[in-house]
Parts: C-alpha cells; structure tokens; sequence
C-alpha cells in the first residue's frame, strides 16, 4: 500500500498506448484524475487471473508480499504476474 501514491507515475506511459486498467477500489482512488478515465475501470473478481489478450491489465492492491503471493496462487494465469513494493 505504501506504492499507491508512486501508481500514477508507474502507469503513465501506458495511457499512451490506450492500456485499459481494471483497479480494485484502492488503487481505483489512486488513478482518478491521474489516468484517462475513459482507461479507467473499477476491477471485479473476474478481472483477476484473465488472460486479456489486449492492451489491458488488472491491479491489486494488498498490505503484505503474504497477501500478494495468495493473490498470485489465487488467480494467477501464470503468464505476466508483478508484484511491485517499496523494499
């Protein structure tokens, strides 16, 4: 959670290419009125572990890498997981 404030900078360059983002309400907050909100959605639990096959990705916010790495087990697609975290 400490990454929210730094959300906006680590998406920017992908509003240029008209990257849709699916944000759970958390990182949702962080977005709006700092990426297209025509690029902006709020995330539903299907959002998490689909394969897009498009310019789209979804974002998970959680308070520890235990949580990320459930999250991760949880609804991976094995494909294109991050975990971004300030250490």
């Amino acid at each position: 959670k400490e990454r929210l404030n730094d959300l906006p900078i680590l998406v920017d360059l992908l509003k240029e290419h008209n990257v849709v983002i699916y944000a759970d309400p958390e990182a949702y907050a962080a977005l709006a009125g700092n990426y297209p909100a025509n690029l902006l959605c709020h995330a539903e639990a299907a959002d998490f572990g689909k394969e897009f096959l498009d310019y789209k990705l979804a974002i998970k916010t959680v308070a520890s890498i235990d949580a990320a790495i459930e999250h991760i087990i949880a609804y991976s697609s094995q494909h294109s997981e991050a975990i971004i975290t300030h250490n």
